[in-house]
């Protein structure tokens, strides 16, 4: 390997070090206790050595926010199975997204880095989104009625009541709601409600 390739690859390595450690922290501490200094810390490295890497600690948790978004896209593509019900799809989705949430986000302030991303990352933020409905509109079969059973959804996936319906019934919660909006997408009742889904109300 060439001097420049490994000068590459070690520099590669060291911003996903500082991605990881920052990541860590803000779960940890929330993101208004994260700071370039305290991520440097962390890593036992000097803060001049992580603003090489990052100009500013908003390029830092744009990173964070981007590497967080990839990995909870790729998790949500890989719980999708093409043999498996609409609700069990649906519900997978759910589980995962949480899952995905939960794992960064001991500090409840953690969950900050979501509105980060909507105000200093909104086209980012928006592909995100839109992501999540081409899956819904792949489980379900169409995209006619996908923004609605994400709204329905919403109160199960949403970082601002993650927590709020976190609870001992809230796996078997999610696989009746999602029971539901399937038999709502089968019923011949779509034709009655003018092609419009009324989100069941669970909790």
């Amino acid at each position: 390997m060439s001097e420049r390739k490994t000068r590459e690859t070690d520099t590669t390595l060291t911003r996903q070090r500082i991605i990881a450690a920052a990541d860590a922290f803000i779960s940890e501490h929330g993101l208004i206790a994260t700071s370039v200094s305290a991520v440097a810390r962390s890593l036992g490295m000097s803060h001049a050595n992580v603003y090489r890497h990052f100009k500013s600690r908003d390029a830092l948790l744009i990173a964070v926010a981007e590497t967080w978004m990839a990995h909870t896209r790729a998790a949500c593509e890989q719980a999708y199975q093409p043999k498996a019900s609409t609700a069990d799809n649906l519900a997978a989705l759910v589980f995962t997204i949480r899952s995905e949430l939960l794992k960064r986000a001991d500090n409840i302030a953690a969950l900050d880095l979501f509105h980060f991303a909507l105000d200093q990352m909104p086209q980012a933020a928006k592909a995100h989104h839109q992501h999540r409905k081409a899956l819904i509109s792949k489980i379900i079969g169409g995209a006619e009625h996908a923004t609605t059973v994400l709204d329905a959804l919403r109160g199960f996936i949403d970082p601002d009541l993650l927590f709020a319906t976190e609870a001992a019934d809230t796996d078997e919660r999610v696989k009746q709601l999602c029971s539901l909006l399937a038999k709502q997408l089968q019923s011949e009742r779509l034709q009655e409600m003018g092609g419009r889904l009324r989100p069941p109300i669970l909790y």
